[in-house]
């Protein structure tokens, strides 16, 4: 396909989406306005409006022009408001979309091997602080009970603010970590306000998207080069 044919189907596909997203924010901020503390999914209009999200979502890859898609999408109830769940078909990386009073707008992700951050060189970080820019507010979500010993110890006197720290410091506790259970690391998220607009929410989702991506094929890259590795020492191992 021309790139030109290619612009011109994204462009039009983010402007349905957004479209289709105005009127489902429309009507989440009506029900959050009327007081409502959890959105019945089951049946519209919070039906409706949650499956309006999960088309946004499975849009996000093409409006991010990243080679991969978002699958296994589903939504489920959320205090306040609605939560889309995915995962990227390529790194496994697990995606979450909330929208609502607590929080605002958060994009979150887990990281594929992260046990392998140790690894990643200065791009990977770079690429963390570059999440920064998309006018969001970047964070790290340290996962409930993802350390033991000492590692537990050294975590929980040493919050940090920063989402650099904050992973920077979990690598190097998975590090000392010596419970039968592997390290359990938490998740990056970015976070606008509620009031952003449609348009605006899709553009920085779609840049944030760009970011994730480029972090988790990082660390993919990383497996995947282990693998090979692995497969050819196998022929040398088995004639010793």
């Amino acid at each position: 396909m021309p790139k030109s044919s290619a612009r011109s189907d994204t462009t039009q596909l983010r402007s349905d989406i957004t479209d289709l997203l105005s009127d489902a924010i429309f009507a989440l901020r009506q029900l959050l306005s009327d007081g409502v503390d959890a959105i019945d999914i089951s049946e519209d209009p919070g039906k409706n409006i949650a499956e309006v999200f999960c088309l946004a979502a499975n849009a996000l890859p093409q409006l991010a022009r990243v080679h991969d898609e978002v699958i296994e999408i589903r939504y489920g109830p959320a205090m306040s408001g609605v939560t889309i769940h995915g995962s990227s078909k390529r790194t496994t990386a697990r995606f979450q979309w909330y929208y609502g009073l607590y929080g605002g707008v958060m994009f979150s992700t887990s990281l594929a091997h992260p046990e392998l951050i140790y690894r990643a060189t200065d791009e990977f970080w770079a690429g963390v602080s570059d999440l920064q820019t998309h006018g969001g507010t970047l964070a790290y979500e340290e996962s409930d009970g993802s350390a033991h010993g000492a590692a537990a110890s050294v975590r929980d006197r040493n919050a940090y603010r920063s989402a650099i720290f904050g992973l920077a410091r979990d690598m190097v506790l998975a590090t000392m970590e010596d419970a039968e259970e592997p390290y359990c690391f938490g998740q990056l998220s970015v976070s606008w306000p509620l009031a952003t607009e449609a348009e605006t929410l899709m553009g920085r989702m779609s840049g944030v998207l760009r970011g994730f991506n480029h972090l988790n094929q990082h660390l993919h890259r990383i497996a995947y080069l282990d693998s090979k590795g692995r497969e050819r020492r196998k022929p040398t191992e088995a004639k010793m």
